[in-house]
């Protein structure tokens, strides 16, 4: 028996109707897709009871953590009754006449071929980071960035089909010595293009994936480049700060502005100036002939190119645009925007090989460190030594150190977004009669500040600041999904229930505990919607061999740590590694499933599947009552209105809890407390 749920009366909502199964096709480059994206978010947004959405394009990569679409492949993948959409942008060729931007030129294409309305909602495209790709990346910078002086990303190139969107290299050159000093710049480009290599830069050309690239744009000061795909990036990646990201774009005459400049960019261009671009931008690609077969060479020759050298020509307007144009452009930004530290590179560079706090380790704590520092020694596994290092792990976990008791819940919640669902999720708990103590995990004080944990201490709730931990347990990894797991090796409790910050609970979930299952294992996972097929590498990876089973969703665990001690160690050094395996799994996990069945220890999965309602995964008890609702793609947001989905429930309890933190972030403003995180 479990206890008796609380129910919230609601009104009856007609169930909607079954939705329209659609893909949307396109097979141009990176910056198009990028475009793509905000007509999909606004697709979604405006008619997500309508359309199951699926897209096909060349960049599954940029789709990457999108909630609002299924990536697919080919055609064999689509959904049963699909209807392809070719999406394109017609209104480009009436840009120089119409007050168009790129981003609402898909809008109107799509529009005009599904017949309803699709209000723009952001002047940027929509691509999304994981937590863990947030973290500083340190195996691209290395020891070589200063992370007391701004850097920028230089894209310093292009495309060899079209060269009207070239530079001076030299000029390039001069922009980096005139701030030197001022300004560290990290010079990208992919390896097929043409980028000239520069001098006192950090080189990275043909270094980072199309993801690492995305990684970079987000912990940059800003960004040089020509109209390309790091501008679209720029306004489309999030900002650790809130401002706009700085981009200074050498444009020339070939693009109208309104056309392509974002808001807060630096658009750097002719227009109007030349006769070949007196009325609009001249839309030429290239300087001289490429010989390749397309009719660009015979249309799209530029009328006035500059000899910069014997083999490179770039045109005119791109020559009319001045060194030290570009280095004003930069400085405006440097000198008039306090730049604050990466603390994330300063962490990295101070904290190396650091002990420190060991003198406050506990007895039972000094008994095991030993283990984890030998875990933490930056060795980076790759697909040949990775079996010999998982087996090797396995033989020097550290013993259960007997400094955990009691029954707890865990919840990892740093961040403004992740601590307003934390918010809801904890007096969700509260409201249904849970009176376990909990610990709400974060990565220093920028995540959760003070004010945030004082808005939680009335509800039972221990902060922990996951980075002073690390002081004296070190992590060779610790950012987004590896602070889970690190949570629950190193909480209080000896029994855990675990809840990402987004999880919304139902009914008081301490049943769980008392549950035969339960007691049987000591362990319970929950299902996810795919499977690991067999032509997977991670059987071979790991030697496991092959199961048919779903994988595990762990917006949810319920584990008794001591019995488990050897299993959750060996997913702490899966995640430790993470820079190698979460190449093979999706984040934290599977490395679960994977440690279980390495030491071949038996578990509980909950038998009932997981029902999918917008982007909310609803989880089961054993008896098959649902008990969870893990909102991953509809996280509860302070921002905009409270739209209510049908199917879900208790709501607009959950709204209520929205308004109540809104309330109290006022509050805290007014009082002058800075309170965001």
């Amino acid at each position: 028996m479990f206890p008796r749920r609380t129910v919230i009366q609601s009104p009856k909502v007609a169930l909607p109707p079954k939705k329209k199964p659609i893909v949307l096709r396109n097979e141009q480059s990176p910056g198009d897709i990028v475009a793509l994206t905000a007509a999909v978010r606004d697709l979604y947004r405006a008619h997500s009871n309508s359309f199951e959405i699926q897209v096909h394009t060349t960049c599954n990569e940029l789709w990457q953590n999108n909630p609002y679409v299924r990536v697919v492949k080919d055609r064999n993948e689509y959904l049963r009754g699909s209807e392809e959409v070719l999406c394109q942008y017609p209104a480009i060729h009436r840009s120089n006449q119409r007050p168009i931007h790129f981003i609402q030129a898909f809008h109107e294409d799509l529009e005009r071929r599904l017949g309803l309305r699709i209000p723009v909602s952001a002047f940027k495209g929509d691509l999304h980071l994981s937590r863990e790709e947030k973290s500083w990346p340190t195996e691209l910078l290395g020891e070589d960035l200063d992370p007391n002086k701004p850097w920028w990303l230089m894209l310093a190139g292009g495309k060899f089909d079209f060269t009207t969107k070239w530079w001076d290299p030299g000029f390039y050159q001069e922009v980096v010595d005139g701030l030197q000093g001022k300004v560290q710049f990290v010079q990208c480009g992919q390896a097929d293009h043409w980028h000239p290599p520069l001098k006192n830069v950090i080189n990275l050309i043909g270094k980072t994936s199309l993801r690492q690239f995305l990684r970079m744009v987000y912990h940059a000061y800003g960004i040089v480049c020509p109209i390309t795909f790091a501008m679209h990036a720029a306004a489309a990646v999030e900002t650790p700060e809130r401002r706009m990201r700085p981009c200074v774009v050498i444009a020339g005459g070939r693009e109208p502005v309104h056309w392509e400049q974002y808001p807060g960019h630096q658009f750097l261009h002719t227009i109007g100036i030349l006769d070949c671009c007196a009325t609009g931008g001249c839309w030429k690609n290239r300087c001289q002939k490429v010989g390749d077969g397309d009719l660009k060479d015979a249309r799209e020759l530029c009328k006035y190119p500059v000899d910069i050298s014997n083999d490179l020509q770039i045109p005119k307007c791109m020559k009319m645009i001045t060194p030290q144009e570009v280095i004003g452009a930069v400085e405006r930004y440097v000198d008039h925007f306090p730049h604050q530290s990466n603390d994330l590179a300063i962490k990295h560079s101070a904290g190396k090989g650091k002990k420190e706090g060991l003198d406050e380790t506990d007895a039972n704590q000094k008994r095991h460190l030993g283990a984890f520092v030998n875990r933490t020694t930056s060795e980076h596994l790759n697909e040949d030594t990775a079996r010999q290092a998982l087996d090797r792990a396995m033989t020097t976990l550290p013993r259960y150190p007997d400094a955990y008791q009691g029954r707890g819940i865990v919840i990892p919640g740093g961040g403004k977004e992740y601590f307003t669902n934390a918010w809801v999720c904890i007096n969700m708990l509260r409201h249904h009669g849970c009176t376990l103590p909990i610990e709400l995990w974060y990565l220093g004080d920028k995540e959760v500040t003070h004010s945030m944990r004082r808005m939680v201490d009335s509800l039972d709730v221990r902060c922990v600041d996951a980075e002073k931990i690390r002081n004296r347990l070190p992590c060779r990894i610790l950012a987004g999904f590896e602070v889970k797991v690190y949570a629950l090796v190193h909480c209080a409790f000896e029994e855990i229930l675990f809840l990402d910050a987004d999880n919304f609970p139902l009914a008081n979930p301490s049943y769980l505990f008392e549950s035969e299952e339960y007691q049987q294992t000591g362990a319970i996972f929950w299902p996810d919607r795919g499977r690991t097929t067999p032509d997977q590498q991670i059987w071979d990876l790991t030697g496991i061999p092959y199961r048919n089973e779903p994988e595990f969703e762990t917006g949810q665990i319920v584990l008794d740590k001591q019995r488990c001690w050897k299993e959750l160690q060996l997913t702490l050094w899966f995640n430790e590694h993470s820079d190698f395996w979460y190449h093979h799994v999706y984040g934290d996990k599977d490395t679960f499933r994977f440690a279980w069945h390495k030491f071949e220890t038996k578990f509980s999965m909950i038998p009932h599947r997981l029902r999918d309602i917008c982007g909310v995964m609803c989880q089961h008890d054993f008896q098959g009552q649902r008990l969870f609702q893990h909102r991953s793609g509809q996280k509860w947001s302070l921002e905009g209105e409270f739209n209510p989905i049908a199917g879900l429930e208790q709501e607009e309890l959950g709204f209520s809890y929205l308004e109540e933190l809104k309330r109290l972030w006022a509050d805290t403003k007014r009082a002058g407390v800075v309170s965001t995180a």
